[in-house]
């Protein structure tokens, strides 16, 4: 757990406005390893995604993505790290969410949301899907698949065709992905 006023060096201008929230809330600060594609216009790929998390209402305050192989945390002060177990030892570790959009604040989750997934990377939508799995309350899911390279998309109608996510699934490790839907 870290303060909102010291997270709001993680992305610099992206995430100035923590600096006004109240000094004493309470962020957790998440850092997921793993192959990310960046949900804005440039579709970079990452290492790294952070999320800044409120601590009491449980919404998402910021987020980003890094390819640098470490995530400087020290200005965030004293944090107590935790490293969770995934209920995977191959396979995919996912959450769905919501970025852009007429409320600011970062990515927002999308609980109980479809996510459809495709053998291959970057495989058109207009193939047939190999599965189709619902994300849960926390907008987070888990599924048990073959090595390989998939395609996620969103099963959602709302700003234009959801943005494909492609992730590898490497024999006896676990992976993790952000699907998104980018809301103009």
């Amino acid at each position: 757990m870290a303060v909102a006023a010291r997270a709001a060096h993680l992305a610099g201008s992206a995430t100035s406005y923590l600096a006004s929230f109240n000094p004493l809330g309470k962020v957790y600060v998440v850092v997921l390893r793993g192959h990310f594609r960046s949900p804005d216009a440039s579709r970079r790929r990452a290492r790294r995604l952070y999320l800044v998390l409120e601590a009491k209402g449980r919404a998402y305050l910021a987020h980003g993505c890094t390819s640098a192989r470490r995530l400087d945390l020290a200005p965030l002060g004293h944090l107590h790290a935790h490293v969770p177990r995934l209920p995977v030892r191959d396979g995919l570790w996912g959450h769905t969410m919501v970025v852009g959009g007429p409320f600011p604040g970062g990515p927002r989750l999308l609980s109980h949301t479809a996510v459809v997934i495709w053998q291959g990377a970057d495989a058109p939508a207009s193939d047939p899907p190999l599965m189709q799995v619902r994300s849960d309350g926390a907008g987070f899911f888990v599924l048990k698949l073959a090595p390989g390279a998939y395609t996620l998309r969103l099963s959602i109608s709302g700003g234009g065709p959801p943005a494909p996510t492609t992730v590898t699934v490497k024999a006896g490790r676990p992976v993790a992905a952000g699907v998104y839907e980018d809301v103009p």
